[in-house]
């Protein structure tokens, strides 16, 4: 299985990689609502931490959908380039790496806004990371719904 996706779009000829910005996130659902965290890191080393409350869901795949397409929309607005995304979710991992499809009806509606935010970097690199490596962004997430 592979541990990680590049994507490039436009032209290879004159580009220079740059530093990329970090992106961690967690979704914690409950019958009751929930929260997502997130934590961006510019490439200069700078943190920037995020804890929002979400609607109720049923799923942690659904909260964790949500946490990285909040985090997707974040950068966007300030217009990076290179973006490295750390998940702890297998299945969202592998969904977003296009090794897996996606088939639940809800997840892929989640899946396709991902994907289009994804396809408007110029490089994306999706890593997994094992759960205990992700405890900020799960601490955010579950503080957002105090927890």
């Amino acid at each position: 299985m592979a541990d990680f996706v590049t994507h490039h779009h436009g032209p290879s000829i004159g580009y220079v990689e740059t530093m990329p910005w970090t992106l961690f996130f967690d979704g914690s659902p409950c019958k009751q609502g929930g929260g997502i965290g997130i934590v961006i890191i510019s490439p200069q080393g700078l943190s920037f931490e995020f804890a929002y409350t979400i609607k109720p869901m049923t799923t942690n795949n659904q909260a964790e959908y949500e946490a990285i397409l909040n985090g997707l929309q974040l950068l966007q607005e300030v217009k990076v380039g290179a973006i490295e995304i750390f998940v702890d979710s297998q299945l969202v991992i592998n969904q977003l790496s296009c090794l897996y499809e996606c088939k639940d009806d809800i997840l892929r509606g989640y899946y396709e806004k991902c994907r289009s935010f994804i396809d408007e970097f110029p490089m994306v690199t999706i890593r997994h990371i094992p759960r205990a490596q992700n405890q900020e962004a799960n601490r955010l997430a579950q503080s957002a719904f105090g927890y």
